[in-house]
């Protein structure tokens, strides 16, 4: 007996910074209307491939993944943050920005968004080789300085929590369900148990973001609650620190997400 076919999906992978989400959004609603696939993304600082292996594992091995694409930028905090790192000796937060940037040979900001191209590119290929070698690798870089922003609106941040079969790409939706604009909203996303806390750590160290929603699905809300007790217990939280709990529920035929708020303080 013939198992069911794996559903055909494209996967993104990306930097979470605010300028990238207009792309990445129209990108999946674009492969969507003209191939009928879905497109699910994963996102963190830098689009770090080796910090979302979890997530891209589960993926490669759970759907017919056509096309992997990281997306990077240039004038990338990320890559700032190494840089800072590189000059000083020491990281800003923990050890692992330490390691991550022993990766890089550069040490300016505009040579280290150069080579994250291949920094990325090397790791993601490595991950698919083994598990989906059939998967189209690509790589690309955005021109992220000439982006439009909302600056008459706080900039906030959002971890989505996302499960394998769901993934949440409107970010002008989610964006307004914040309190913000699309273009003043960073975006951190992943399926699987991945290490979001140095990334999470940047929004109030490098960013000053200081108002962070963790999303959920129904099947991702106990990881939710788990890592809001995981960020209340770094050393960057502090009063002024604002995480707030989201549930998004399955669409109504009248409406888009349910949106239900479980907690709000931390």
């Amino acid at each position: 007996m013939e198992e069911n076919p794996k559903e055909k999906v494209n996967l993104i992978i990306s930097c979470m910074d605010r300028r990238l989400n207009e792309a990445i959004e129209a990108r999946a609603e674009n492969t969507l209307a003209n191939s009928g696939k879905r497109t699910i993304v994963l996102r963190n600082a830098g689009g770090d491939v080796d910090n979302l292996h979890d997530s891209i594992t589960e993926l490669l091995s759970k759907y017919d993944v056509e096309e992997a694409r990281v997306t990077v930028h240039n004038d990338c905090g990320a890559m700032k943050n190494i840089a800072q790192i590189k000059h000083n000796g020491q990281s800003s937060d923990d050890t692992h920005r330490k390691q991550t940037a022993e990766k890089y040979a550069n040490t300016d900001v505009e040579g280290l968004c150069k080579e994250n191209l291949t920094v990325q590119l090397d790791s993601l290929q490595k991950i698919v080789a083994q598990i989906s070698p059939d998967t189209k690798v690509i790589v690309d870089s955005l021109d992220v300085l000439h982006v439009p922003l909302d600056n008459s609106k706080e900039k906030k941040a959002a971890i989505i929590l996302d499960s394998a079969e769901r993934s949440h790409t409107n970010y002008s939706e989610l964006a307004g369900i914040i309190g913000t604009s699309i273009s003043n909203a960073y975006f951190i996303q992943c399926t699987a148990k991945d290490n979001l806390i140095p990334d999470i750590g940047l929004l109030p160290k490098a960013l000053g973001i200081n108002d962070i929603t963790i999303f959920s699905t129904e099947k991702t809300n106990s990881r939710a609650s788990a890592l809001f007790e995981d960020i209340n217990k770094q050393k960057f939280a502090s009063p002024s620190l604002h995480v707030t709990l989201v549930e998004l529920r399955v669409a109504q035929p009248a409406e888009q997400h349910g949106v239900k708020v479980k907690h709000r303080s931390l």
